[in-house]
């Protein structure tokens, strides 16, 4: 559509310059000669049939065209809110750069635009208006360069425009280029998720996704004009009528209309009033003021008023659209039904449901059909899939397969997406599901999160010789052995936020590591009680790696079974080739901190000497390597 107006207007234009172009040159042509037949007889008797060169002048009331002069101008304009506009106030100077008197004119015209919300605009315009004695009209056209600053957005337009005046009817024409990048996005909060459901085995998302857009639009428009009343003073009052045309990225295209008032009370103010309308911005009142300083822009060579000569319209404004018109689009919408990806694989989220009270274990595992306990879903799971389960008694123990997650209705569960994280439905509820008389054994980069796990006849939840695992916002109570025991586990281990409760012959948490193991140890937020050894026992062996955060945990009542020993307890049993590096902070242990330092064991500690005052409970440091000493360090790094 862009090109369909340039194409109309670059036509309507090229012909109504042409055409009046050289109707003008060919009056002013027909007026030289006639003055120059006028010079050639001056002094000579006319003789009896010879016909009359004089010519008749057109109007006896108008000065002498050529004492008159265009001096600069000075306006004070404001428009109210438009069709694509805000409302601005502006100053204009209108400078006559070259002139032959009472004949024609090149000029400067400079404005600067202060719109409604203080942005800033401007318009570059040079033009050249020529009046024609013989005829009684002024013919004038320009060019021009717009700049408007939306306050987001700075838009840049070149316009061009023919126009002829004269004292009872006007008319003129106006095209407007937007170029550059004429279509811009604002800022946005990007797709917003607003619905997560299942389907089958799918996870489906309702996404929100409006962005704004805003839209330099360029286009036509023409008018005619008539003086409806003359003012004994001299002032007038005109009536306009035009089309116009818009067009930009993002519109089909509009035609409007447009009516308007102009009137002159006195002759150095300038008020409007218009109405116009079309597809794109509906109906808007158009309201204009301007104050001329001086009054009149042109004047006699003795430096008297010229203002009853038509001549002192080859300085008026120009009329035209000051503000490029910007069209504020949103493109988007609301989006159901759309299929999570997981961004870390590019595949689809699989999710394997569990529902104790309405479960079948023939079933298939969908939303539908979902089976009954989780020993009987895992089986189902590839490697990143999710079983999610409902609340209940979800059977016995099972074993977690690689890179599947086993989550609950109990604690918010979200996933990332495509779109940004999305919560589970259902997740949140509090209600866990429960695990009874069962061991849950863990793979490589699993996650169990939000079981009420009860009298395993062993560990509760175990791992060995594995990678990458996340033991979260669970309720262990009454294992017979650790409520977690992980042994030789790699990459990263985050134990956050569960209650480790009354093992009977173990420890609340349990993690060793050896041979040439990389570790990174998360034990935070556990609340740790009733066990029959200590809360937390971590400790690193042979040539292990091994950085542990164990930060604002709470462990009381523990060491029923020996109440020599420490509610947390941290070893470096490893060799010159390993290290252990411990941060411990913001922890509460009613029976003290033991640090154990072995022979030849390299143990590095953040803040060692603040460890007491940044916890509560005491805080001991048993040295007995003989070779090597704790390190204190500011970070694990």
């Amino acid at each position: 559509m862009r090109k369909n107006y340039c194409l109309i207007f670059s036509g309507v234009f090229s012909v109504l310059f042409s055409s009046s172009f050289l109707l003008a040159n060919a009056q002013e042509l027909e007026v030289e000669n006639n003055q120059q037949s006028i010079t050639q007889t001056e002094g000579t008797e006319e003789t009896e049939g010879t016909p009359s060169t004089e010519v008749a002048p057109t109007d006896e009331a108008a000065p002498t065209v050529t004492n008159l002069i265009v001096s600069p101008q000075f306006h004070l304009n404001h428009n109210s809110s438009g069709g694509g506009f805000d409302g601005f106030t502006s100053v204009e100077g209108f400078i006559p750069l070259d002139q032959t008197p009472g004949r024609n004119v090149t000029y400067f015209n400079g404005r600067v635009n202060l719109d409604n919300d203080a942005n800033l605009g401007s318009n570059v315009i040079f033009g050249h208006r020529v009046y024609v004695l013989e005829s009684g009209r002024i013919y004038g056209g320009y060019v021009a360069w717009d700049v408007r600053d939306t306050g987001s957005e700075t838009f840049h337009q070149l316009g061009v425009g023919f126009e002829s005046l004269g004292d009872n009817w006007d008319w003129r024409v106006n095209g407007y280029l937007p170029i550059g990048d004429t279509r811009r996005g604002d800022s946005s909060d990007g797709p917003q998720i607003t619905g997560v459901n299942f389907q089958d085995n799918a996870l489906l998302l309702d996404v929100l996704d409006f962005r704004d857009f805003q839209a330099a639009l360029g286009g036509i428009d023409a008018e005619v004009g008539t003086k409806l009343a003359e003012f004994d003073n001299g002032g007038e009052l005109r009536a306009f009528g035009g089309a116009y045309y818009l067009d930009g990225e993002g519109t089909d295209g509009a035609i409007g209309g447009r009516l308007r008032l102009e009137v002159n009370p006195v002759d150095y103010l300038t008020l409007g009033a218009g109405v116009q309308s079309d597809e794109i911005f509906g109906t808007n009142i158009l309201l204009q003021a301007r104050l001329s300083f001086p009054s009149s822009g042109v004047r006699n060579r003795s430096d008297e008023s010229a203002s009853n000569s038509l001549y002192t319209r080859v300085a008026d404004p120009i009329a035209r659209n000051h503000a490029i018109v910007i069209d504020h689009q949103v493109a988007g919408g609301l989006q159901t039904g759309i299929v999570a990806v997981d961004p870390a694989t590019g595949n689809a989220y699989v999710i394997r449901h569990v529902d104790p009270t309405s479960g079948n274990a023939a079933n298939a595992g969908t939303a539908e059909a979902p089976v009954d306990t989780v020993a009987n879903a895992v089986p189902l799971a590839n490697s990143g899939d999710i079983v999610y389960v409902q609340a209940g008694n979800a059977g016995g123990g099972f074993t977690i397969p690689d890179g599947v997650q086993v989550l609950s209705i109990g604690p918010v569960q979200t996933v990332t997406t495509q779109f940004g994280d999305a919560q589970l439905p259902l997740s949140g509820s509090g209600s866990l599901p429960t695990i009874d008389s069962g061991n849950i054994i863990l793979g490589n980069n699993t996650t169990l999160s939000g079981f009420s796990i009860t009298n395993a006849p062993g560990n509760a939840i175990s791992g060995t010789d594995i990678t990458n695992v996340t033991i979260e916002e669970n309720q262990i109570d009454g294992a017979l052995g650790a409520g977690v025991a992980l042994e030789n586990v790699g990459g990263t281990v985050q134990i956050e936020n569960n209650q480790l409760n009354n093992s009977v012959f173990d420890t609340g948490i349990f993690v060793t590591t050896g041979g040439n193991v990389v570790q990174q140890l998360v034990i935070v937020g556990n609340v740790i009680t009733g066990n029959a050894e200590q809360g937390i026992l971590v400790r690193a062996t042979d040539s292990a790696q091994v950085t542990t955060t164990i930060q604002n945990n709470t462990a009381t009542g523990n060491n029923i079974a020996d109440p020599a020993k420490t509610g947390i307890e941290v070893e470096a049993n490893n060799t010159a080739s390993g290290n252990l590096c411990l941060d411990l902070n913001g922890n509460t242990s009613d029976t003290g901190y033991l640090l154990t330092l072995f022979p030849d064991g390299q143990f590095q500690v953040v803040g060692q000497v603040e460890l007491s005052a940044n916890n509560t409970g005491t805080v001991s440091l048993a040295d007995i390597s003989g070779t090597t000493e704790f390190s204190n360090v500011t970070s694990c790094s």
